[in-house]
């Protein structure tokens, strides 16, 4: 079995603010020294910022860690030409060595669907124009 993730309601869409609850589960062929479930954003290419975590340590070879995370503001998942922002709810083992990740978006829009562009965009205050300047008839 490894280690499985168990996200309560199967939801994959969550509101900044939100909370994330649910369970790890583990059966393993001997007990961890560590078993810890985080939860984190990521760009491409870059070092995962953890938001919340959660680490036991004496654990057994099987069982399970209940969790409940509540989500920040930001930011926001997106995903675009330069890059991208990615949510993930992760448990893992240390030796024996085992993960398990859940991929999920968070969006201030309640909505479902391909993943593209979820940062809101605001209409500016104010439209820049540049200005008229009269230099005169150079006739």
């Amino acid at each position: 079995m490894a280690i499985h993730l168990n996200i309560k309601d199967e939801n994959i869409i969550f509101m900044p603010g939100d909370e994330i609850q649910g369970e790890a589960l583990w059966e393993l062929p001997q007990a961890p020294v560590k078993l810890a479930v985080n939860v984190y954003w990521f760009t491409d290419g870059s070092v995962s910022h953890i938001v919340h975590g959660q680490e036991l340590s004496s654990v057994a070879a099987a069982g399970t860690l209940p969790f409940k995370f509540k989500l920040p503001v930001t930011p926001y998942s997106y995903s675009g030409k330069l890059f991208s922002i990615s949510w993930e709810i992760e448990a893992y083992s240390v030796s024996p060595d085992e993960r398990c990740a859940c991929p999920f978006i968070m969006s201030p829009y309640n909505t479902s669907g391909e993943l593209r562009n979820l940062v809101p965009l605001y209409p500016p205050k104010y439209k820049f124009q540049w200005p008229v300047i009269d230099f005169g008839d150079f006739s």
